[in-house]
Order: structure tokens, then sequence, then C-alpha cells
């Protein structure tokens, strides 16, 4: 398990946030990627393309533990993770990029958090495993995009009444 201290030690907590692949190379040059992963706290955004499968998360990453500071997921975050089964979204979020779980076909259950305000193209697409559980009518975000949930398992909405 990589820690946290380890990530901003080699990384910095601003890699995550600035798009670091373009910046550092790829994470798996400094780390055997975990089954489970601890992104910082602190950081407010995971960039774009920040774990896609590239950076050798396809076959090791299985779990993923975000903080409360995190407000947006980026574009491609976690695409291609084909063994990501885990990852809970606190309620700070509010944006999940596109296609920020695209592909990721061992997601079983994801809870989306009434923070979240919107939900980009393709997000979860291809996720056929996931169960998509939405804490707020779908009506009530600024913008669900269409193909959002293609492909998942299913998409419920279970709000307070």
């Amino acid at each position: 398990m990589i820690t946290v201290d380890m990530l901003k030690k080699k990384l910095g907590i601003e890699c995550i946030e600035l798009d670091w692949n373009e910046r550092f190379d790829f994470i798996y040059d400094y780390y055997k990627i975990p089954s489970t992963l601890i992104i910082p706290k602190g950081c407010v955004k995971v960039g774009r393309s920040a774990f896609e499968d590239w950076s050798g998360c396809r076959r090791r990453l299985k779990k993923v533990i975000i903080p409360e500071s995190v407000k947006r997921i980026g574009t491609g975050a976690f695409a291609d993770c084909k063994n990501l089964k885990e990852v809970s979204i606190p309620k700070s979020v509010e944006e999940i990029g596109e296609r920020a779980f695209i592909d990721c076909k061992k997601l079983e259950k994801v809870v989306i958090p009434e923070s979240v305000k919107m939900i980009r193209r393709a997000a979860f697409c291809g996720c056929k495993n996931a169960t998509i559980i939405l804490k707020k009518p779908e009506n009530d975000f600024e913008e669900i995009n269409d193909s959002a949930f293609v492909g998942c398992k299913d998409v419920k909405e279970e709000t307070r009444s």
C-alpha cells in the first residue's frame, strides 16, 4: 500500500492536482502500484488521466480512498483500471469528469453523494458490474450527461424521504 507520506514525498500534493503525468513521468516509474491507493489529504482535484491504465493501474489497483478535500475527479482519472472494485466518492466532490471511471469493469457499487453537481460524458461508461446509487434525484443535478452510465449494471436513486 502506498501511504500518504510516501506519495507526498515522491510526487508532492500538487502532482495529483496539476496533471502530474504530463510533468513527472508516471507513478508506476516510482512505485509498484498497490492494490489500495490512498490519495493524500489536502488534494482538491484528482488530475486528468492521473491513474489511467497506462500508469500501471490496470492490473493492480483494486481500491481507492479519496479524501474529503477533493472537489473534482478529472477527465479519465481512473479510466480503464480494470481491477478497480471499490471507490468511495466523498461528500466534498462536486464534479466527476469525462471518462473518469470508464471501463472499470470490476466496479461493483458507487455511491454518488448529494454534493455532486455534474457527471460528465461517459464518466462510468462500460462499468458493466456497477450499480450506481444517486443520493439525490437525477433532475437535481446541474448536469448528468446521457452517456454517463452507459453499460452499467444499474442506476438507482436512493434519496432521503
